[in-house]
Formats: C-alpha cells, structure tokens, sequence
C-alpha cells in the first residue's frame, strides 16, 4: 500500500515536469536567453524577493493572531521564522503540504497536535478563500473577454493546446487509478476531520483581531499579485493591468493542483496558453515563468536554512 502510494505520488509530480520538458523542446532559446539576458531585469527581481518576504512577515502575524485564538502564545519573531520554514517547505512539496511543519513544531512545544493544526489549516483557509473568490472573478473576466473556457478543449494546430490536453487525459488517468484504490484512508481520516471541524469553532478572536486578519490578507495579495504584474512589464509584457492580474491569480490557483513541485509546467502552460491569446511569444511566458519561480526560490531561501538549522539542532 505505501508503495503504491508513493508510485503515485511520484506520478503526479511529473506531470508537470513532462509538461515543461515539452515546453522546453518547442521554444526557440536564442529568444528565451535574449530576454533572460538583460540586466534592466536585477532591480525589479531584487525588489520583488525583498516584498516577498515582506509579505511573508505579514501573513506571519496573521498566523500569530489564529494562534492567540486557540490561546498558543507564539512571539513576532518565532512566527516569522516557522513561517519562512513553511513556505519553503510549501513551496517545494505538491499542494504546499509541508506548511504543515508549523503545526508539527508548535505541538512540540506542549500544544495539542489538533489545535496546532487547526491554526495551520485556518491560515491557509484564508489565503485560499481569498484566492477561489479571486478566482471566480479572474475567471468571468477573462472569459468576457477571450471566451477562454468555450474553447479550452479545441485542439488546433497550436502546441499550447495539444500540451492542455495531454496534460487533462493524464491528470484524469491518475486520478482513476486514485479512486479506484480503497478508500481506507479516507475512513481513517473521517474521525480525525470530525474533530478538526470541532476544533475550528473553538477559535476565539476579536472583531479588532479579525479585521487585522483580513487587513494582512489584503496586503499580501496586493504585494503579491502587484509584483507579478512588475516583473511582467520588466520583461516587456504588454497587457493591461486587470488581464496580467487575472492572469497571475489563475495561475496561483491552478498551481494548487498536486501535480508539479515548484509550479513547474503549471505555471508555465498556463502563462502560455493566455499569453498566446493576446499575440505574445512563448518564450516570453516562460521568462516570466522563470522569473517568478526564481524570486520565490531566493525568498524562499531563509526558510531552508531556518530549516536546515532546526534540522541540525533536532539530530
């Protein structure tokens, strides 16, 4: 069974890894390394890394505040350290499970494992709310304006889709092989959700504490998706502001799809597939691509020493 598991896993992650091993082989890279090359690009890439982890400070004492709801006392600056682990983590596992390390920590610390992770999931409840009603919105937009999603599914003589579909019949192929398998894991869960759903309601937060929640929710998006739209017009991106912004936020979600680590090849084939609807190249959505997986790799990179550190101090 935990064979089997990890067969699957390692299938899923290289979904993404196929896709982009076949973005790679159909880019001219005289053009790719043409906008790569330039050094107008450092200033934008230094500032979005920097903004990043600002960001991340945010989100930091936002996590602090859900965990004052489930009364664990937790400092700024241990909030912002477990939190850069996190991301790090997050960022280099499929569906960002190894944010999951702030919860396994804070429980070493005489906290119950449930309610540390309740802070955990409400966390990432927030971000993911904000980004599936982003989304939606993203969505009807793009749509109002390219009919995107009538014709997601027609194959032209276009490599961009023939990647989509592909890309679909083996997301769908693994995804049968998924729920076929028993579903003994799901009825090993079940109690462990019912108590979690328990433990959500135990949360105790002032109007003044949730309003600070929502204001650091906030920020981080406008930081986050406003950095993307700058290094976008680093690179010579020509598109308006709403249509990079929606673009940015459906790329966040589809990243959440467990099938690549890094975003790689998700990221990529999405960038592609809306750059080529306004004209513009696929060596310039994989600049960008590239850019952005770059910046969040150096933001990223306090985390896996934090990380790393813990790790040495554990053994």
């Amino acid at each position: 069974m935990f064979r089997n598991k990890k067969v699957y896993s390692y299938l899923l992650k290289s979904l993404g890894v196929i896709l982009f091993l076949i973005i790679i082989s159909k880019i001219n890279f005289s053009k790719l390394l043409k906008i790569l090359y330039n050094y107008e690009i450092v200033f934008p890439l230094v500032i979005t890394i920097l903004l990043l982890i600002f960001s991340y400070y945010l989100k930091a004492l936002r996590w602090k505040i859900i965990c004052q709801g489930y009364s664990i006392n937790i400092s700024n600056s241990k909030s912002f350290v477990l939190f850069l682990i996190g991301t790090f983590l997050g960022f280099t596992t499929p569906g960002r499970v190894g944010e999951l390390f702030r919860a396994n920590y804070i429980s070493e610390n005489r906290n119950s494992f449930q309610n540390s992770l309740v802070t955990v999931i409400s966390d990432r409840a927030f971000d993911l709310l904000s980004l599936l009603i982003l989304a939606i919105f993203s969505s009807f937009f793009l749509e109002s304006k390219y009919h995107f999603l009538k014709d997601f599914f027609v194959l032209k003589e276009n490599m961009t889709f023939q990647i989509i579909i592909f890309s679909v019949l083996m997301a769908s192929i693994i995804a049968l092989l998924l729920v076929n398998k028993k579903n003994s894991f799901l009825k090993k869960i079940k109690h462990k959700i019912v108590g979690l759903l328990t433990n959500f309601k135990a949360i105790k937060v002032s109007f003044n504490q949730l309003m600070l929640m929502l204001i650091y929710t906030l920020l981080s998006l406008i930081i986050g998706y406003g950095l993307f739209y700058y290094l976008a017009i680093s690179i010579g991106v020509k598109i308006d502001f709403l249509e990079i912004l929606s673009i940015s936020i459906l790329v966040s979600f589809i990243q959440l799809i467990p099938v690549s680590i890094l975003g790689i090849g998700t990221r990529d084939i999405t960038l592609i597939y809306f750059f080529h609807l306004q004209g513009l190249s696929t060596e310039l959505a994989v600049s960008l691509s590239f850019l952005v997986l770059i910046a969040n790799l150096i933001a990223t990179t306090p985390g896996m020493i934090l990380f790393l550190s813990y790790r040495k101090k554990s053994t």
